[in-house]
């Protein structure tokens, strides 16, 4: 594990929230001064690093839930390289109510690779690709002081272009699946008008093939109590997709060693109560109205460190 990594900084610290606090006169949005945002463009590199190393302790004393990292490029793939190759590291794509989670058996043999532009992990349950895009803006939580517990790498709202699907749609041939041998089966979106979300269906089998077309076209909750238990009768492949990648779950849905519940290892939710709720992150874990959530990773032990403040 690199001990230090040399910074690849956002060109700015901003996230949208532009009100400076009278009594301390620090933007509650990224804790820079007035001054400092208005000369921002002139700083040199070495003065913005200063900057950004100041700006945690600013963001606390605001009473800041979220804390900006200063990553991106390629220093935001080494550390998510690193921290992929940690066994006990987590990955999960989607919202309250509807995620694929990431995760790994205890002796699973995961293949994991990436350069500056992808993170790619495979193991014998599912599959994880993630683009690392120049414009992410990554976000820690966690407890004051401490590594995060829980690192979130978003997007600008004014980046989901793509409408929501709010009906249950076939998509066609998984061009875009993660191995080759999946890239001609058929791919339905369950259509939960999430706008950061497509919570799919991936599956060769004819007969559940033809029970998704025969509810094409209606939101999920009117045919749930039809398709919800054909889905858990068939097992197919679930595909978590968003504007940054897609996690891929081969395994039974809600089975642990023969019985019910969250098995070890890539799985799934669908929650509809929890989904209800609109959230996109767990309760008292916001990003700033502007940012949506796309991806989080849940660093491993040993790993956790590397997403503190440089």
């Amino acid at each position: 594990m690199p001990s230090t990594l040399s910074p690849s900084l956002p060109p700015s610290p901003c996230v949208g929230v532009c009100r400076l606090q009278p009594r301390s006169g620090l933007c509650l949005g990224c804790g820079r001064s007035g001054d400092e945002i208005a000369a921002w463009r002139d700083l040199g590199d070495d003065r913005r690093a200063e900057v950004w190393r100041l700006l945690p302790g600013r963001m606390a004393e605001l009473g800041a839930e979220f804390r900006l990292l200063p990553l991106a490029g390629a220093e935001l793939a080494d550390r998510l390289l690193v921290t992929a190759r940690n066994p006990w590291s987590g990955f999960a794509i989607g919202v309250q109510g509807a995620i694929a989670e990431f995760t790994r058996f205890p002796r699973d043999r995961a293949v994991v690779g990436g350069d500056a532009g992808c993170l790619l992990i495979q193991s014998a349950q599912g599959a994880l690709r993630l683009e690392i895009q120049p414009w992410i803006r990554v976000f820690g939580f966690g407890p004051e002081g401490g590594a995060p517990d829980e690192v979130v790498l978003a997007v600008h709202r004014a980046r989901l272009a793509s409408p929501p699907a709010r009906a249950i749609t076939e998509l066609g041939p998984d061009e875009r699946a993660i191995r080759e041998a999946d890239r001609g089966v058929l791919l339905f979106d369950l259509g939960l008008d999430r706008p950061t979300l497509r919570f799919c269906i991936r599956t060769a089998d004819p007969e559940l093939i033809g029970k998704l077309r025969a509810v094409t076209g209606q939101p999920l909750t009117a045919v749930a109590d039809r398709l919800v238990p054909c889905l858990l009768e068939h097992h197919p492949q679930r595909v978590a997709i968003s504007p940054l990648g897609r996690i891929e779950v081969s395994q039974p849905i809600g089975i642990r060693d023969g019985a019910p519940g969250t098995p070890e290892g890539p799985h799934t939710h669908l929650l509809p109560e929890l989904l209800a709720t609109g959230l996109e992150l767990a309760p008292g874990r916001d990003l700033p109205p502007d940012y949506a959530p796309a991806a989080s990773l849940f660093p491993g032990p040993g790993t956790a460190e590397l997403w503190c403040q440089p």
